[in-house]
């Protein structure tokens, strides 16, 4: 199984991470969808996975969609995997769960 990781990562104090170009990013506001969630240590962040979302084993989510969401205001980022058949996984980061981590495994 392929795995790329994503440059992907959600500092407490950003709102949007940095995402490189194998996902889409589409930024927004409004009410984060419902779905497996992940949150930041802090709780100052939340992660909502779509799309044949599911909760991984080992704290995180996925699906074929993220939407990233902060405490306390209606911002929304969403990336969804350019490859059809990618699927985004996020993670509290380990060592510092304040952050959270988005990896792309592919040929799901």
């Amino acid at each position: 199984m392929p795995v790329r990781r994503l440059q992907a990562v959600v500092p407490a104090d950003q709102t949007v991470p940095w995402i490189d170009s194998y996902v889409y990013k589409k930024l927004s506001t409004g009410t984060p969808p419902t779905g497996p969630q992940v949150t930041t240590a802090n709780g100052s962040h939340t992660i909502t996975a779509t799309d044949g979302a599911n909760r991984t084993n080992f704290g995180g989510v996925y699906g074929h969609a993220l939407t990233l969401s902060e405490t306390g205001t209606n911002d929304l980022g969403t990336i969804t995997a350019a490859d059809p058949t990618g699927l985004l996984v996020a993670t509290p980061v380990e060592g510092d769960p304040n952050f959270l981590s988005v990896r792309e495994y592919k040929g799901y």
